[in-house]
């Protein structure tokens, strides 16, 4: 039964360690996604910026229709966690893995001192013993690296940066956007004036031109005319 209890806590170290590194690569993904997802000169693929095109698409549909002041941007963030999956998992699924089952880890181990204790022979059997000083082993390793790998601090800074991009960031970024598409309008209306007048004025060299022909034309008719004269 010792045996059995500690391929269990194997498997949940090996699935605390595998869900905390897709968890980090996770975060990562969304905090490259908030420096490239308006730099124009970052190339960026869809997959890349997906969740926070998405979440700021929400904000701009709710602040278009006049309610800003009433969002609840801290909700909003944590639904698009929840409705990103995580590589194919569903978010929950690995943060409860990555999370939650360290806690397990610890019961089980705990299971399996109880039962060597309430064992007719404790401590004589040295695979038993070998088992519960592994587990041990295990739950501290994944406690540490829980601790140096920081998730929940990770997930809180996120948390924060990502409020900050749609309260602050994001709204100056859409104005900055709607003058810059404002001043190209301007832009090709000047080009477009440019033009109606620089083909007003070689339209009216030509006439210029015709009137200047037509005045020698007179000229050298009056000049014929006395010389018949």
């Amino acid at each position: 039964m010792i045996g059995i209890l500690f391929g269990i806590n194997t498997i949940l170290a090996l699935a605390v360690a595998f869900a905390t590194t897709m968890l980090q690569n996770h975060f990562s993904k969304i905090e490259k996604s908030i420096e490239i997802y308006h730099n124009p000169k970052a190339y960026k693929t869809g997959s890349e910026i997906a969740f926070i095109r998405d979440l700021t698409e929400k904000y701009q549909k709710a602040y278009e229709v006049g309610e800003s002041d009433h969002i609840d941007i801290e909700a909003m963030i944590q639904a698009a966690f929840y409705e990103k999956k995580v590589g194919k998992f569903p978010y929950y699924v690995v943060q409860n893995i990555a999370i939650k089952s360290k806690l397990i880890m610890w019961i089980v181990l705990c299971i399996q001192i109880v039962l060597e204790i309430l064992s007719t022979k404790p401590g004589y059997s040295i695979s038993n013993f070998i088992f519960i000083v592994v587990s041990t082993v295990l739950c501290i390793m994944i406690t540490l690296l829980g601790i140096f790998k920081g998730i929940h601090e990770q997930r809180e800074q996120l948390f924060i940066k990502l409020q900050d991009y749609v309260r602050n960031t994001y709204p100056t970024e859409i104005k900055w956007i709607e003058k810059q598409k404002d001043v190209k309008v301007l832009l090709d209306k000047i080009e477009k004036l440019e033009t109606e007048l620089q083909e007003y004025q070689q339209a009216k060299v030509v006439s210029s031109n015709e009137k200047h022909i037509r005045e020698e034309d007179i000229k050298m008719l009056l000049s014929q005319i006395d010389i018949k004269l």
